[in-house]
């Protein structure tokens, strides 16, 4: 029975070939772009999701209330006290990013990030040793656990197991395990651990500090722990073990699973649901056009089923015939968009710059989203049409005639919602070029044009020389005539930075928090940051505590002139002495103006030098950048370091800050373009049918005397009648959800009508392209063939 089904089946979808081949390209195209979103948001909701009872397991976070955000980082003393003391845990880990030092073995270096853990820490996370005994790994003093990536690139063909390493404060430590492969898809990195015991020895004051603190504090609860009720516990815990205004902070719990979307803020949330909605678009133009076409072709077989149904076939039969078509439509289409994503894939990657994130493994979930897939479409495109055709009446079945108006009616309201679907994307993706090109033309605060920054974190080998020497270098680049200005400092506009702090204005009582920095003399006259109000630092100001603010933090602190804020003292809170304002500075966008700019204060580094920072920033006269930069390699070189000179131009590494944006332009814009194909390979379809079955009936109109321009539009009117309806409709879907989009941004564009209008006018004119390729060709056939063809 099974294989004769299977013979018709594929007689039936050999004698329709073009509509299989428009169905099975249509269904490999989109279900490759679907599957591939479907892979990005299950591995961005998998994230940490490996861990063992990752369910029960949290970051703990402190939090100054009202109005501050959670910080990842806990005083170092919490989670000892806390197992001590709450029933709800049942066991935790710390993290502490000690450095990114440089670790030594015989003649090879190499530098990663260093962490201090707990010996729990292989009971927590999902860190399995290859090598080693997660036990005892971490339970001498000067034991290190490195990566399977460490261990290569250090012991490259040996076995790493009770080697002894350096570091570059000269402290030696024993390999005593090796880290297995891991998933990608984790917010929590570790390639070097060493003991939490070697932080006891060397920093015994941070370990028992209840004000400040670096740590990473993780927990997991006990099954019938309430999270709630944890946290509403930890209140007494904090006014009992906290310091001094410590005790105004709140602990709260952050699920594992939830640390990407917090660290990756509101952004995250926006790409996922908009993954979905592109996803779903798709998914739905695909199921239109299949059901559609599918629909369409029955008509064509209403004296085969009626044949069928004289013969004794039940329905169930004719039915069951009708879905394995379409099944196996649908499965060729979803291998093919297999093999396409798995070839694409690795592009995708490639371009995201997300190889560290995502792996480019498809998951097994992959497969069975796809099957659901393959069995709904293609239950859905052969019950219906089928179930339609057997409840036809034979007789009439059997002299050619069906009831057609509801199909076409039903087919009409299909091809609307396609190209209501397509219309919208295409809208979206006007929206987002017009936001994008606007943000990047918007003025910054600062100058970025003739600033070569060059990198200073060099891991000198002789680091007090070292320092002499770039301290003496920087000293003859005064001297150059082709330095204008220059800079050393800890970060520059659009590196990421974060180093806060509330300030307290004695003056008004207010409490503001500010992103804080230390920056020398010469930090703003080099950016073009210029002064609204007060002074510039001074290399004095360092043992004066004299500070310096941004305009944003002057309206924070509640001053309506700039100038009132001059002169007014700030308290830091965790101890510290005051810091006067003796100046504020222009706002300028960081880290993009798609950011918010925030309350800054800068207080006075010194004079440049090499001490705390890691970028020097030379400002240049126009067209001497090449030179210098020439003379300033050949002198670093010449002091001895682990990595090579390396620089940037300021204006190329700030607009990496837009690298997000311009990413979600071409993604978008792909699946903007893969979504008019589908719409008009599913309209191109029944364009074609519907010719066919109006062959004769053109042959008429021509040797009545139809013209050409008359017959093309009497096949096409209908198609632009629908996508008209379909632009009606799309219309203030897309305006809301692109309004919605814009409110995201600080800065953004009103919503330009326009874009509407030329999505609108594109939707139209592809579909009417489409249409009139088949149209023109069947009104300038011979009429003798057309008469003939019934």
């Amino acid at each position: 029975m099974l294989h004769s089904y299977l013979t018709l089946a594929l007689r039936s979808l050999w004698r329709n070939k073009v509509y299989t081949l428009l169905n099975v390209s249509g269904i490999a195209i989109g279900l490759a772009a679907v599957t591939l979103i479907y892979w990005q948001v299950s591995q961005i909701n998998s994230f940490d999701s490996q861990h063992p009872h990752a369910d029960r397991l949290y970051r703990l976070s402190e939090t100054l209330p009202p109005n501050h955000e959670p910080g990842s980082s806990t005083v170092t003393p919490l989670l000892p006290t806390l197992l001590r003391e709450s029933p709800a845990v049942e066991t935790g880990t710390r993290l502490v990013s000690w450095q990114t030092n440089w670790i030594t073995y015989l003649n090879r270096d190499e530098q990663q990030a260093i962490f201090h853990a707990d010996t729990s820490v292989f009971s927590v996370f999902h860190f399995p040793l290859k090598l080693g005994n997660p036990r005892t790994a971490l339970a001498e003093p000067t034991a290190m656990v490195i990566s399977e990536k460490v261990a290569d690139k250090l012991f490259p063909g040996e076995n790493p197991m009770d080697k002894t390493v350096t570091l570059d404060n000269g402290r030696a430590y024993v390999i005593r395990g090796v880290i297995g492969p891991r998933p990608a898809n984790s917010a929590i990195h570790a390639e070097v651990l060493i003991p939490f015991a070697d932080r006891l020895a060397t920093n015994q004051p941070a370990t028992e500090n209840w004000y400040n603190g670096n740590c990473q504090t993780y927990v997991r609860l006990r099954p019938d722990a309430d999270p709630s009720v944890f946290e509403q516990s930890m209140k007494a815990f904090v006014a009992t073990h906290y310091a001094g205004e410590g005790r105004n902070r709140k602990l709260t719990l952050l699920p594992v699973r939830q640390l990407l979307r917090k660290d990756a803020g509101a952004l995250l949330t926006v790409i996922i649901y908009g993954l979905v909605f592109i996803a779903a678009f798709i998914l739905l133009i695909v199921a239109i056009n299949f059901l559609n076409l599918s629909s369409a072709l029955s008509l064509a077989r209403s004296g085969e089923v009626a044949l069928r149904t004289t013969l004794g076939a039940g329905a169930g039969q004719i039915l069951s015939q009708f879905v394995l078509e379409a099944v196996l439509v649908a499965a060729v289409g979803a291998l093919l968009g297999t093999l396409l994503l798995k070839a694409l894939l690795p592009v995708y990657i490639d371009f995201f710059d997300i190889d560290t994130m995502f792996s480019p493994q498809l998951p097994l979930s992959t497969s069975l989203f796809l099957v659901g897939v393959v069995l709904v479409l293609g239950t859905l495109a052969g019950w219906l049409p089928g179930r339609y055709l057997t409840r036809q009446k034979v007789v009439t079945a059997l002299q050619g005639k069906t009831t057609v108006g509801n199909r076409t009616r039903f087919r009409s309201m299909l091809v609307v919602v396609q190209f209501t679907l397509a219309t919208i994307m295409i809208a979206c993706t006007g929206v987002m070029i017009t936001q994008n090109a606007f943000i990047k033309g918007q003025q910054t605060g600062f100058r970025q044009d003739d600033i070569v920054v060059v990198d200073l974190d060099r891991a000198y080998r002789h680091s007090t020389s070292a320092e002499l020497a770039v301290d003496n270098l920087i000293g003859r680049l005064r001297q150059n005539p082709a330095v204008l200005d220059l800079s050393a400092t800890a970060t520059v506009p659009g590196k990421y930075w974060l180093n806060k702090n509330t300030y307290t204005d004695l003056t008004v009582n207010r409490d503001v928090l500010f992103e804080q920095q230390a920056v020398d003399e010469t930090f703003l006259s080099t950016f073009g940051i210029s002064l609204l109000a007060g002074r510039s630092l001074l290399a004095a100001d360092t043992a004066a505590n004299n500070v310096v603010i941004n305009e944003t933090g002057a309206k924070t602190l509640g001053y309506k002139t700039v100038g009132e804020a001059v002169g007014k003292v700030l308290k830091p809170h965790g101890g510290g002495s005051p810091f006067m304002i003796v100046g504020v500075f222009r706002d300028y966008y960081k880290r993009g103006v798609h950011h918010a700019i925030e309350p800054m204060l800068f207080w006075s580094s010194g004079p440049a030098r090499l001490r705390n920072n890691n970028w020097l920033s030379v400002r240049v006269k126009p067209g001497t950048a090449p030179a210098l930069l020439a003379d300033l390699e050949r002198q670093f070189q010449a002091i001895p370091a682990r990595k090579p000179f390396r620089y940037v131009y300021l204006s190329d590494d700030y607009n990496q800050v837009y690298t997000v944006m311009a990413q979600s332009q071409v993604f978008l814009t792909g699946m903007a373009l893969i979504t008019v194909l589908l719409a008009c390979a599913g309209i191109f379809g029944l364009s074609l049918f519907s010719i066919r079955q109006r062959t004769r009936e053109i042959g008429l109109r021509k040797v009545l005397g139809a013209s050409v321009g008359s017959i093309v539009w009497l096949l096409s009117q209908r198609t632009v009648r629908l996508v008209g309806i379909a632009v009606v409709i799309a219309s203030p879907m897309a305006w809301w959800m692109m309004n919605q989009w814009l409110n995201t941004f600080v800065l953004h564009i009103a919503f330009p009508w326009w874009v509407m209008a030329c999505s609108g006018t594109l939707a139209l004119v592809v579909a009417m392209l489409t249409v009139s390729s088949q149209s023109i060709r069947a009104a300038i056939a011979n009429p003798v063939d057309s008469l003939r063809s019934e």
